[in-house]
């Protein structure tokens, strides 16, 4: 007779509680093995810079981090790409509750993609090369409300930071596996600010354009990424320009654009990169909405 079953993660050395002194996880987050290679608190770090892997890994420790990460940066505030359930726009006063009050992470995973993060380093390195150290500072909560081991991984004089991305739980495995598709991002909601990948300091804006599959193992949840970002020197814009993405990218004044429509109208930052390989999705994250009368039935 089963009468019990389990379902359970696989978890790094560092992770496990055998009763004794453990290896302190932060003293292995420094951002790089030797100059060009993979992050070393990677499981599958290597000095080898040819190696080829991919794995989603639970990020059982991070988790803790990242809850609180999602619960530092989500503000209570609304734009009109927060939507109801059925689609509609959320009426003055929310009459009806549908506005949530915060996120309840359920599972987090750390993504290993050798080649998308070669891609990456490489992207990071050409910003360096092609402008003057450092760049204009930016300021950005995602980052700021990190804990000190977890930001001394960034390159800031490149405004390396980490940023919010929401989607699906189906999109966030795709991306993932492949990285961002250019062709798609701002499809769901429009690109106010040019074309290219947006994301979010506030787990709450990037909560707007995360959407539930509908069905299936995560049917009811929702997901996000957060990304290492590589934003260079900024343009930052108060109004809509649909054509921003022009000024941004090789031998323009710009590698990124900041939408900071938190000055002008009280709401948000958006932050914009015109290159796939501007971004690392590191972190990916299930989770379910929270709502002012507690979780709503999947």
């Amino acid at each position: 007779y089963p009468e019990f079953a389990i379902i359970y993660d696989r978890c790094s050395p560092d992770e496990v509680d055998t009763g004794g002194e453990k290896p302190n996880y932060w003293d292995q987050a420094l951002a790089m093995i030797g100059a060009s290679n993979f992050p070393g608190y990677w499981m599958h770090a290597t000095d080898r810079p040819d190696a080829e892997f991919f794995d989603m890994y639970p990020a059982m420790k991070f988790k803790e981090v990242i809850t609180n990460l999602a619960e530092t940066t989500w503000k209570n505030k609304r734009t009109r790409d927060r939507k109801r359930p059925d689609g509609s726009t959320i009426p003055k006063g929310d009459p009806h509750g549908d506005m949530p009050v915060g996120i309840r992470v359920l599972k987090a995973w750390r993504v290993e993609h050798a080649e998308m993060w070669r891609r990456y380093h490489i992207f990071c390195q050409e910003v360096g090369r092609g402008r003057p150290l450092p760049c204009t500072d930016l300021t950005v909560r995602s980052s700021k409300e990190l804990p000190w081991a977890a930001r001394r991984r960034l390159r800031g004089e490149v405004n390396e930071v980490y940023l919010w991305h929401g989607s699906s739980p189906a999109a966030v495995q795709s991306i993932a596996n492949g990285g961002f598709d250019l062709a798609l991002c701002g499809s769901n909601v429009g690109s106010m600010f040019g074309r290219g990948v947006y994301l979010s300091e506030c787990s709450s804006k990037a909560d707007e354009y995360s959407r539930d599959d509908g069905g299936g193992y995560f049917g009811g949840c929702f997901a996000m990424l957060l990304c290492r970002v590589v934003l260079g020197e900024s343009q930052v814009l108060t109004e809509a320009d649909y054509e921003a993405h022009q000024r941004v990218g090789p031998g323009c004044d710009f590698d990124s654009t900041v939408g900071d429509r938190e000055s002008a109208v009280g709401t948000y930052r958006e932050f914009v990169v015109s290159s796939q390989d501007q971004v690392y999705p590191e972190y990916a994250i299930v989770y379910e909405r929270l709502y002012r009368t507690g979780p709503r039935l999947r």
